[in-house]
C-alpha cells in the first residue's frame, strides 16, 4: 500500500502525475505501464536471472531474462519505476522486510499477500488471496553451482516494517509477467 495510491488512486498518466506537484517516482522509460504490475521491492533486492545468476535494479538491461516464478524466462522491457512513497514492506520467516504489502507471492494455494485488496487493484486478473501463518511459499534459492532450487517454505511468521527508502518495480515486455 502506498502514498501514492493514496494520493492518486490506482491508476494515473504519466503526464498527469508529472504536471502534479508531488511527483518523486521517477519514470525512466516513458512506456506504457500495464496493469500487471505486482508491487514494488527495495532497491537492491537481487532478480534471479535466466541464467541462474543475480542481479538488481543497477545491473539490469533491457532484453535480460529474468527467472519467473515458474521457472519460465521473462524479458525485462528497460522499464523501471522507482518509488518512494512504500509506507511498509515485508518478508517472511527470518528474510528481512523486502516487498510492498500487495506484492504477490506464490504459494502452492496460488498468490497471496498481505493486502490482496490492494493487489487486485493493480491486478484484477489473478487470483489472490490473503497470506497468512501456515501458508506455503514456493521460494527459488540459488545454490552454490548457479542452479536454482525450489523449496517449499512454512509462513512461520510474517515481518511487517515501516519503510523509508527507495523501491523499485519492473516492466515485463515477453513473456511470463511475473519474476522470482
Amino acid at each position: 500500500l502506498t502514498q501514492f495510491y493514496y494520493d492518486y488512486g490506482p491508476y494515473i498518466s504519466v503526464k498527469d502525475y508529472y504536471s502534479s506537484r508531488r511527483a518523486s517516482v521517477t519514470y525512466l522509460v516513458p512506456k506504457k505501464v500495464e496493469d500487471n504490475s505486482g508491487g514494488c521491492i527495495l532497491c537492491g533486492t537481487k532478480l534471479i536471472l535466466a541464467d541462474g545468476s543475480l542481479a538488481d535494479e543497477t545491473q539490469l538491461k533491457e532484453k535480460d531474462m529474468l527467472l519467473s516464478e515458474k521457472l519460465m524466462p521473462s524479458e525485462y522491457s528497460g522499464e523501471i519505476i522507482f518509488n518512494n512513497h512504500v509506507l511498509f514492506l515485508y518478508s517472511i520467516n527470518n528474510d528481512e522486510p523486502f516487498m510492498s504489502l500487495d506484492h504477490m507471492i506464490l504459494t502452492i494455494d496460488g498468490y497471496k499477500c498481505p493486502m490482496p485488496q490492494q493487489a487486485l487493484k493493480i491486478n484484477n486478473k489473478i487470483k489472490v488471496s490473503k497470506l497468512k501463518i501456515g501458508d506455503i511459499v514456493i521460494k527459488h534459492i540459488q545454490q552454490p553451482d548457479g542452479s536454482i532450487k525450489e523449496e517449499m517454505v512454512k509462513v512461520e511468521k510474517i515481518n511487517i516494517a515501516e519503510n523509508n527508502k527507495l523501491c523499485y518495480d519492473i516492466h515485463i515486455s515477453d513473456g511470463y509477467k511475473s519474476y522470482t
